[in-house]
């Protein structure tokens, strides 16, 4: 581990390499499948629906705005969400109370959304 150093916010901070630290977890590459934009909302049940790759990349560039401002990152930075956004399948969860009691109904809500997918794919 690092030495503890001031940060921005007048917090402290410590450089932690991951790898070092969890040899046994590291993972030298992942694929993602699916991409799911959460927001919690204060209703029982919750609903996950698929969501264009134009929304998508509005959400990850409204949260990407200081690498976007970098011209040494800048191009490569948005080659990795095009990236993310060719090999994924993207949804926008609306989180509510019943996934908060159960988180495993996530599988079932993304089950239930591919299926209405291909199913509009085929006609």
């Amino acid at each position: 581990m690092g030495e503890e150093a001031p940060d921005s916010n007048g917090g402290k901070r410590r450089r932690i390499g991951i790898y070092e630290r969890f040899t046994e977890r590291y993972v030298n590459r992942c694929l993602p499948h699916i991409l799911i934009f959460p927001q919690i909302k204060r209703q029982e049940q919750s609903a996950l629906k698929s969501l264009d790759r134009v929304s998508a990349l509005r959400i990850l560039l409204a949260q990407s705005a200081p690498q976007l401002f970098d011209r040494s990152t800048m191009s490569g930075h948005l080659e990795v969400l095009k990236r993310l956004l060719q090999q994924t399948e993207v949804y926008e969860l609306h989180a509510g109370i019943d996934l908060y009691r159960q988180p495993a109904k996530l599988v079932d809500l993304l089950e239930q959304a591919r299926g209405e997918r291909d199913a509009a794919h085929c006609y």
